[in-house]
Order: C-alpha cells, then sequence, then structure tokens
C-alpha cells in the first residue's frame, strides 16, 4: 500500500514537472529551434495534442515512458534532403524510418508501387550499406535523415514530424521496413479503392494482423541474402492467431495474439497494428502498433493482413545486438528479452516455423484462409 502510494505521488510529481518542462521546450523549439518550419495554427494542434495524451496517461496509470516522444518530437534535429506537396490526396504516402536495410526497402517499395502509392516518406537513420544512396536516386521518394540515436520512442517522434511536415488531413501507411500491407483483391482493387471505402464508410484507420513469414528451411535459412525474399518467404500460419481482451489507456479493446513466434518460441507479441491512418488533428503516432486517440482503435476493422518479414539470414547479427540490454527496443525487449528468445531458439539446428497447417502465400486470396481477416466490400 505504501509503495503504491509513493509509486502515485511520483507519478504525479513527475506528470507535473514534464508539462512545464514540455511548455518550455516546445516554445523554445517553435521560436528557436527544430519545430520554426510549424505554422502557428500547427504548432499549438501539436502541443495541445501531446499535452492531452499525456494527460489521458496519466490519468489511467498507463505510464510515463511517452514524455521521450514528446520531447523527442520537439528536440530531433532532422535534415530535410528532400520534400514535394502532395499531388493526390486519394492515395496514401508510405512513412517509415530506417537504417541498413537497402534489400527490404526496394521489395517495399516495389509493393506499394504496385497498388498506387505515388510517394515514399522515409527517415534515414545513418545508414552505411546503400541504402540511402538508392533512396535518394527514387523519383517518388522525399527522404530526410538524422544521426540522432535510435529508441522505440523516439522512432515514434520522428514518425510524427514527419507527418508534421505535411500536415494534417492526409492519409498515411505507417510501416516498418520489413512489412508489406496486404489485403484480399489487392490485384483487382487499388490503395485508391481501398481509401474511397473507408472514406463511404467513415473508418479513419484500418486494422491489420501481422503475419510473420517464413521459409520452409530454417529460421535464418531462407536462402542467399540475393534471393528474392517474398518468394523465399512465401509461407505463413493459417490457424495459430487468437485474441485477448486488453486495455490501452484505460480503453478496453480486443488485441490478436499468436503466430509462429508465440506457437514456436514462447513469446507474446502483440499482432494487431493500424497502418492505414487519416491523420487529422489530434492524431499521434504513439506507438508501433496504435494511434492516440486510442478509442477509435476499436472502430476499425481487420481488413490487412502484414505481411512481416523478420527472420532473414542477415538478421543475425543485428538481433544479437538487439538483444544486448540498453539497445533502445522498446515492450519486452527492453532488456532485449524478446530477442535473446529469436536467438536462442532460432540458432539451433532444428529450428523452423513450419508446422502441419502451415500455408503459402501465392496472392491475395490467401488471405481469405485467416479468420481474422476480413475481404473488403468494394463496390
Amino acid at each position: 500500500m505504501i509503495n503504491a502510494l509513493c509509486k502515485k505521488a511520483y507519478f504525479t510529481l513527475f506528470y507535473i514537472w514534464f508539462t512545464v518542462k514540455c511548455h518550455f521546450i516546445f516554445e523554445h523549439e517553435y521560436h528557436k529551434g527544430q519545430l520554426s518550419y510549424l505554422s502557428q495554427h500547427d504548432y499549438q494542434v501539436w502541443k495541445k495534442s501531446f499535452r492531452k495524451m499525456f494527460r489521458d496517461h496519466y490519468r489511467a496509470n498507463y505510464g510515463i515512458k511517452k514524455y521521450i516522444l514528446i520531447e523527442q518530437f520537439a528536440k530531433a534535429k532532422i535534415e530535410i534532403i528532400k520534400k514535394t506537396k502532395f499531388r493526390n490526396n486519394n492515395v496514401p504516402a508510405v512513412v517509415l524510418c530506417v537504417r541498413n536495410d537497402r534489400r527490404r526497402i526496394e521489395m517495399l517499395v516495389r509493393h506499394y508501387r504496385s497498388i498506387g502509392v505515388e510517394k515514399f516518406i522515409f527517415l534515414d537513420n545513418g545508414s552505411t550499406d546503400g541504402t540511402l544512396e538508392w533512396m535518394q536516386e527514387q523519383e517518388d521518394i522525399d527522404l530526410f535523415t538524422t544521426k540522432d540515436q535510435y529508441s522505440s520512442f523516439v522512432k515514434e517522434a520522428w514518425i510524427n514530424r514527419l507527418v508534421s511536415y505535411y500536415g494534417f488531413d492526409h492519409w498515411y501507411i505507417l510501416t516498418d521496413s520489413d512489412e508489406l500491407v496486404t489485403y484480399i483483391n489487392m490485384e483487382q482493387h487499388s490503395l485508391e479503392d481501398v481509401i474511397r471505402y473507408a472514406v463511404k464508410n467513415k473508418i479513419e484507420r484500418i486494422e491489420g494482423l501481422t503475419l510473420d513469414m517464413y521459409s520452409d528451411k530454417g529460421l535464418f535459412e531462407g536462402g542467399i541474402q540475393e534471393a528474392d525474399i517474398e518468394k523465399v518467404y512465401c509461407w505463413m500460419d493459417s490457424d495459430s492467431y487468437t485474441t485477448e481482451k486488453r486495455k490501452v489507456c484505460g480503453i478496453d479493446t480486443v488485441a490478436m495474439v499468436g503466430g509462429p513466434r508465440s506457437r514456436s518460441m514462447n513469446v507474446t507479441p502483440s499482432l494487431m497494428k493500424y497502418p492505414l491512418v487519416w491523420f487529422s488533428e489530434g492524431t499521434i503516432s504513439a506507438d508501433a502498433h496504435f494511434q492516440y486517440p486510442y478509442i477509435k482503435m476499436n472502430s476499425a476493422p481487420c481488413y490487412f493482413g502484414i505481411r512481416h518479414y523478420k527472420f532473414l539470414p542477415e538478421d543475425q547479427k543485428e538481433y544479437l545486438r538487439r538483444a544486448e540490454p540498453g539497445a533502445g527496443f522498446s515492450a519486452g525487449v527492453v532488456k532485449g528479452g524478446y530477442y535473446k528468445k529469436y536467438m536462442e531458439i532460432g540458432m539451433k539446428e532444428d529450428a523452423s516455423f513450419m508446422y502441419p497447417n502451415s500455408i503459402q502465400y501465392e496472392d491475395s486470396s490467401s488471405l481469405s484462409k485467416i479468420a481474422l481477416i476480413q475481404p473488403i466490400a468494394f463496390d
């Protein structure tokens, strides 16, 4: 009881202290620093929205580490390499942060171009493998860079900053470089059709189920690094996904869990994401899995299968780094927990995600075999 009261008192004092500190940080960065590009209106909207999110976290006793996201939104040193205007607001722009992932970035850009994306908004965090140079050559990629230290919270600050350069009232796909948003009948209907459906049905964000893709070989043994990723990593679970009730900042919701990592590694990663978002005033990318205001999660149907390419041969070295304490990866991974498990299991000679009910992804119709993913009722 005493410990709980002490924790609440500390939380209250920190909330008051950071709220005051945040005001001065934002004022300084708006008038003399990193936020000087914002209009007075947008500056006030972002500042008010962050303050409201932090207050909601305090009231729900949902944790205080969002202060890192808020502070770094204002202070992050981001350089604009190339920035162009939106030409078509009926098609979402793809937004992500990347470091040293050229093979997957090329796959990702090819995928989204095929379903109608015309603008990519990428932030490079110190790539040395040719990723940055390749992105600079692409006419449809707007490019930003930062040398700031990565963490999961800082990455979300970067995502919000990228959005803030373009303003509110646009559609965005918020993703990672190892993810491909996919939907049933994707070959016949572009993302513009998805947006048209969302607008007609007053949907502001669409949910997706993360599908870990794997080869029919051992983990990290999907062939040579030059191999076609989608062709080799074409297997996925069909029936290992389930749902469970959760609270997000005091709001009841239903999370999707399971999948091959849960089945084979005894870890419980959250598999729900909301990659397609109408970024209206007050929206914040608060987490890799969902956006604030959190209440809007419960009105978003699951129409997407997010193909997730996480266990490529070149990932072994990187995951060993991420398994180290303080590497900057969140949620169960703060002390390297998930990545330690990935390496403990994945390096065994017989380690494989294959099981009797593995199914092969052939085209978007393969998603219809997974019960949690619904087809969009295109006109």
